[in-house]
């Protein structure tokens, strides 16, 4: 589920569903204790939370226009709808907010109905065979290269030579989270996805105030349906 864009609505009508159902549901308050908002449980930055705000306001202003058809409702403020959704789809995939949930291993069918996530989850309808399960699927990280704020990993599995995948996998999604350099290794629930593994290897680059602290690392396999296989061993490195 990690290369999905953005899925939401193109043309105003469709928009108005599609992102207003996002928008409500990110400042929602998500079940458990402490309570927190859906958005902040999925991920989603203060500032990106300000953000998706910001374009709510000015959609609402400008539908609250646009639905007087016999006074308001002109070509500027058509096209000032139409600017809003095209800066909300851009904005999404600069983020990757779309693909940050699909791939979070803590989402649920609900997360994903209101991302508008259909492919590669439960919730698509399909009439193509069924994909092969991950099953116990699993892969290996292991350290190639280190250098200054950056990690290079090889990822391969135990049970195929080289760096080729397994049959039935479509994707390595790749995960991360930041500790202490003396803290031990977080539970999966608490990592980052950061992207797709490809041809075996990938470089992590980190901030310059995240010296001396230890990243940790973790992937599984996906396959074509997006269901996960089983979580790698988590491994950590010191940031130099």
């Amino acid at each position: 589920m990690a290369n999905r864009t953005t899925h939401q609505g193109r043309t105003i009508k469709t928009f108005e569903e599609s992102f207003k159902k996002l928008s409500n549901y990110v400042i929602a308050t998500s079940p458990g204790t402490p309570a927190i908002t859906n958005g902040a449980r999925l991920g989603i930055t203060t500032q990106e939370m300000t953000d998706i705000a910001d374009f709510r306001l000015r959609w609402d202003t400008g539908m609250k226009i646009y639905g007087d058809k016999r006074n308001t409702r002109t070509t500027l403020v058509k096209d000032e709808l139409m600017l809003i959704i095209k800066e909300f789809v851009d904005y999404d995939k600069k983020h990757h907010l779309t693909n940050r949930v699909a791939s979070n291993p803590i989402a649920t069918l609900e997360d994903y109905g209101a991302f508008n996530i259909i492919q590669g989850t439960s919730l698509a309808k399909s009439t193509h065979t069924r994909a092969s399960e991950p099953g116990s699927k699993r892969v290996v990280i292991t350290l190639k290269e280190i250098g200054h704020l950056f990690h290079t990993l090889e990822v391969t599995s135990p049970d195929k030579l080289g760096r080729g995948m397994e049959d039935g996998v479509s994707h390595v999604l790749f995960y991360k989270v930041i500790t202490d350099a003396d803290a031990v290794a977080p539970l999966f629930k608490n990592y980052e996805y950061v992207g797709n593994v490809k041809n075996g290897i990938i470089t992590i680059t980190h901030s310059d105030e995240l010296l001396g602290q230890k990243a940790w690392y973790i992937a599984c396999v996906e396959n074509s349906m997006g269901e996960k296989g089983v979580p790698s061993e988590a491994i950590g490195f010191i940031i130099i």
